[in-house]
């Protein structure tokens, strides 16, 4: 959603916690130090990857009050990324993400290799979207190319496929 802010940091903290409990459906893959969560990627394949009407009825309720101010965007937000989702089968990255102290270790790379090689397992398109510029040309070192360019709320967002190396 851009910014990097205390208050734009917090809020996505808040709609990443309701993501993962209402929302995100498929498989999680975490790297761990220890106790500690250092990493996570989630992929879902589609149609579940879109948003069903429960899912978004049941989502309103649990809105804190600094959400909901944002809801109006925030719906904006995913309605302009859910026009761009592909209508044919494909398997849907996102998010993933590492602690910041842990970047540039290889925690991504392995967390994407890893992706990779089960999408092309399944011999089947990848796709993901993505709102840092810093985040397009490690999703194109695995193979990832941008399809489309969209200024949304003001900040450009970059929708990337991957064709499976299974399918070629």
């Amino acid at each position: 959603m851009g910014g990097s802010g205390e208050k734009e940091l917090k809020l996505n903290h808040e709609l990443f916690r309701l993501g993962c409990e209402l929302v995100f459906r498929g498989e999680w893959y975490t790297v761990r130090d220890g106790s500690r969560t250092v990493g996570v990627l989630h992929m879902v394949n589609f149609p579940h990857c879109r948003l069903s009407h429960e899912q978004r009825e049941a989502i309103g309720p649990r809105l804190s009050e600094s959400i909901a101010k944002a809801a109006s965007r925030v719906t904006e937000w995913l309605g302009e990324w859910a026009k761009r989702d592909p209508d044919t089968a494909h398997c849907h990255l996102g998010p993933i993400a590492v602690l910041p102290e842990y970047q540039r270790r290889g925690i991504g790379k392995l967390m994407m290799q890893n992706f990779c090689e089960r999408v092309d397992e399944a011999g089947t398109l990848a796709y993901l979207e993505t709102d840092r510029s810093e985040n397009v040309g490690f999703y194109e070192k695995s193979g990832f190319t941008v399809t489309e360019q969209a200024t949304i709320l003001g900040v450009t967002n970059w929708f990337m496929s991957r064709t499976s190396r299974g399918a070629l």
